[in-house]
């Protein structure tokens, strides 16, 4: 009996030795989620006043609920009337329903239309997550609610991710115990706040740079700089609503990873390679204990906007490589529209570091 036991205790520490070293995660990170008054008026039926944002989210959501975590930078307060678009955004709250019925687990809310709605947008867009048992960070109902939940701590598959969120500001007058802003001295201080509970890896999202521009500015690169020096190991991008270069550093013994701006994810942009971004694919494995990168790529996402059957204004995100050569599934010129993306979005994407497209082949990714 003593055998047995002993040999059901090896057996049961050698289980926990192989998930530890044999796990992995994977995550998508999103760019900005937008709603523009034109959608808003896509989204909503008066037939029975009923708002449906799924359709937009149709041939993308196998994508994103296949993610550990599939995070997206939500641009817009939720759930404070008026509804409206640029420049002063708010949308109902059936849009975090349908981000997450598409596969969304984590929105985050630090960007400059976080206070379009004022501190009512901001504390009805945090209660409207939480109800739907969404992850989030990036604003907070106030500064005890701030220290308590700073950082993110997102855990699965027994790897453990520390996730903070700032924004280089706000259009209207914000309160910043409210509000995470790209502050050095707080910035610094709540990634030693995340150092201390050892986490596998740190990860910054940051709300920077110059609209509509494809290459980081020198104050990226300069913030880029101190978050690695402090401890930050990923850094994703969002603001630009283009996108910019990946770059993964896989050499040194600390790899560091940093997308520049990830793009939009869904909006009524029409600006010259504003009409679509990018999903990253990030997959981290255990290997020795440590975890690391084992696996970076991106899907390039073009927003197709067009007229269904009742002359209703549609959008519907499409994966690129999934439409090629699927005129038929485009109406009017919008498959070349959305060639002509891709061919703009490559010439930026070239200049990515480790991080390549992925390739759709059979109905399935490579």
């Amino acid at each position: 009996m003593k055998a047995i036991i002993t040999l059901i205790s090896f057996m049961l520490c050698f289980s926990a030795f192989g998930q530890e070293n044999d796990s992995s995660l994977n995550l998508i990170f999103t760019g900005d989620i937008m709603v523009h008054g034109d959608q808003l008026k896509s989204a909503w039926y008066p037939d029975d006043s009923t708002w449906n944002f799924r359709v937009w989210f149709k041939d993308v959501e196998e994508i994103l609920q296949n993610a550990d975590f599939c995070i997206g930078n939500l641009e817009q307060p939720l759930g404070v009337k008026p509804y409206k678009g640029y420049p002063s955004f708010g949308s109902p709250v059936e849009l975090a329903e349908d981000l997450k019925k598409a596969g969304f687990d984590v929105l985050l809310t630090a960007n400059n239309h976080a206070f379009d709605r004022g501190k009512k947008g901001v504390v009805k867009t945090i209660d409207v997550l939480d109800n739907l048992g969404i992850y989030h960070t990036g604003t907070f109902k106030s500064q005890k609610d701030r220290t308590f939940n700073v950082p993110l701590i997102l855990e699965k598959n027994g790897i453990r991710l520390a996730v903070l969120n700032y924004t280089y500001g706000s259009n209207n007058n914000a309160d910043e115990t409210m509000l995470s802003v790209m502050k050095t001295d707080v910035v610094k201080k709540e990634i030693e706040a995340a150092n201390i509970i050892h986490p596998d890896k740190i990860v910054a999202v940051m709300h920077w740079g110059n609209e509509y521009r494809s290459f980081p500015n020198d104050v990226q690169k300069q913030w880029k700089d101190s978050l690695l020096l402090w401890g930050v190991d990923y850094i994703i991008g969002a603001h630009p609503h283009v996108l910019q270069p990946m770059e993964w550093d896989n050499s040194a013994e600390n790899e560091t990873f940093v997308a520049w701006s990830l793009g939009n994810f869904i909006s009524n942009m029409y600006f010259k390679r504003t009409d679509g971004g990018a999903l990253l694919h990030l997959t981290l494995s255990r290997q020795n204990g440590e975890v690391s990168i084992s696996d970076a790529a991106y899907d390039l996402m073009y927003v197709y906007k067009y007229r269904d059957d009742n002359q209703h204004i549609q959008y519907r995100l499409r994966p690129v490589q999934m439409f090629m050569d699927k005129r038929d599934a485009f109406k009017a010129d919008s498959y070349d529209k959305m060639i002509k993306y891709k061919s703009l979005a490559d010439t930026v994407m070239k200049h990515n570091i480790n991080v390549p497209e992925r390739k759709f082949k059979t109905n399935t990714y490579e």
